[in-house]
């Protein structure tokens, strides 16, 4: 199907759905979202696209595409849950076995229920910005392109903060620096030379010792992630 008479649905107005919304775009393909807030499908109108409003938790999915015009080839289901998510999927495939259905979900635990219910693709953004930070630690040089990356998305950046000779917090554990709440940002990895050469994502319970060497990976806005950089150096308030 050319670009011009392509046509995908996108259910969910957040920040993955608005970042698919604005490459379909660029790339020609007329888009539909769906969405149960006024606010969402206001912004979505206010980018130029159609809209429909419908709350899709409550099983009234099929209703709200059948009547949509176009119709479309394909879906995208990134509404704020998974499980909200794997209801829509059930139901869309219900309706419309031929349309084709990506999902974005954010557990991994979800992949095989998903496949399961009909899925023709699974998209985990955290194992795709994963890959992308392991290869960062690996090449510092490739920091630059993930930074872009993530800038296409919001304002977030990302960041390696290396803690290394002098850096007041060598020896403590990385709880007690209250990152998130003191300086707003979020730890999304790091590299523990003391129990692996490989990037390890820090689920909630993980609690690591930081030694020097250890390296720690950030996502945060520009000015939160200097002010960390500075606390890093022993040149902010620890």
């Amino acid at each position: 199907m050319s670009a011009e008479r392509r046509h995908v649905w996108i259910f969910g107005y957040g920040r993955f759905g608005r970042r698919c919304a604005e490459q379909l775009q660029q790339e020609g393909t007329g888009v539909t979202v769906f969405d149960r807030s006024p606010d969402a499908l206001q912004q979505a109108r206010d980018a130029g696209l159609a809209t429909v409003q419908a709350d899709l938790t409550k099983g009234s999915a099929s209703e709200a595409v059948l009547g949509s015009v176009p119709m479309a080839s394909e879906a995208i289901c990134c509404l704020g849950s998974d499980a909200d998510n794997l209801f829509l999927l059930l139901e869309l495939k219900a309706a419309l076995p031929l349309l084709t259905v990506v999902v974005i979900i954010e557990d991994e635990g979800m992949m095989e229920a998903m496949t399961r219910a009909g899925a023709d693709r699974i998209i985990q953004p955290h194992r795709i910005v994963g890959r992308k930070v392991a290869a960062m630690v690996e090449r510092p040089a490739a920091e630059v392109l993930i930074e872009q990356i993530l800038e296409r998305q919001s304002r977030l950046r990302l960041r390696q903060i290396d803690i290394s000779r002098g850096c007041p917090w060598a020896g403590r554990r990385l709880s007690s620096l209250e990152l998130e709440s003191r300086h707003q940002v979020k730890v999304i990895g790091m590299l523990d030379h003391e129990r692996s050469s490989q990037f390890r994502f820090l689920y909630h319970g993980l609690d690591p010792k930081l030694d020097e060497g250890d390296v720690l990976v950030v996502v945060g806005t520009p000015d939160a992630l200097d002010r960390l950089q500075s606390a890093a150096f022993g040149l902010a308030d620890k």
